[in-house]
């Protein structure tokens, strides 16, 4: 139940804060609230992707790092999907990725 409330806590954070934000700001938002998803679910690490227009190469565009941990990967001009297929494939059916 706890983990429910914590959860709607953000979404709220994130309706009330981000939808708001001037253009010029969504990106500092996005780092914000990433940086609170990664505090609060307790996590090290949590990162952004997107897709190229073909689907073939994802960029990382935002990703938060916690205190007490380092990066684990890198920034990197582009990953081509093809060398984490099950990794994309996972992602296109809507699924969470949890790395360890």
């Amino acid at each position: 139940m706890q983990d429910l409330e914590v959860l709607r806590k953000i979404i709220r954070e994130i309706s009330t804060n981000f939808l708001d934000l001037p253009p010029a700001e969504i990106d500092e938002g996005i780092k914000k609230i990433l940086g609170t998803i990664v505090e609060v679910t307790e996590v090290d690490h949590g990162y952004v992707y997107l897709f190229s227009a073909d689907k073939k190469i994802i960029y990382r565009t935002h990703g938060w790092c916690s205190a007490h941990s380092s990066w684990l990967i890198p920034q990197a001009a582009g990953i081509a999907i093809e060398k984490i297929s099950w990794l994309a494939e996972k992602i296109n059916q809507g699924q969470i990725i949890c790395l360890s």
